[in-house]
């Protein structure tokens, strides 16, 4: 997986290695956690670390691995340029939200949050038959017909 991004080290590539991770891929063994966080961040040091679903890190509970990753993950953000990754953190806004809320030192150290807003089903059905076109394929022509300029049949099945 690549990613197009100007990074903070002033070096420019055209692509970045990234290191893709879900929370329970990494945290599994209390006291290890922080071990396995840091192999994350030293996989995508030059480039991006996507945590996918990363209000699972704010869980909480018996055994509470994330505050662990997090705290690893904090040290980290306080690296200079170059000595660790881009960091971006998703999931849904209103478990980020709790996620953020895990530390106080996450607002200081996380200055951008974005939302996207979920893909209508027209959205999907566009990204589908580009998709299949550029993979040589072609959706049945009464799927794709857009009748007085309006959705797509196949928009109205999804």
């Amino acid at each position: 997986m690549g990613s197009q991004t100007s990074h903070p080290t002033g070096e420019n590539p055209l692509y970045v290695s990234t290191s893709h991770a879900r929370p329970e891929s990494w945290c599994t063994t209390l006291g290890q956690t922080a071990t396995k966080t840091q192999e994350k961040i030293e996989e995508a040091k030059k480039g991006v670390l996507f945590v996918d679903e990363a209000y699972r890190l704010a869980g909480g509970g018996e055994k509470d691995f994330g505050k662990e990753a997090i705290e690893s993950l904090m040290g980290a953000m306080n690296e200079p340029p170059g000595k660790a990754p881009v960091m971006v953190f998703a999931g849904y806004p209103d478990d980020m939200d709790k996620f953020m809320q895990a530390n106080s030192g996450l607002f200081r150290r996380i200055p951008f949050t974005f939302d996207f807003d979920d893909y209508t089903p027209l959205d999907l059905a566009m990204i589908l038959q580009k998709m299949t076109e550029a993979k040589g394929f072609k959706l049945a022509p009464d799927l794709t017909v857009r009748p007085h300029g309006g959705s797509m049949k196949l928009a109205t099945l999804i």
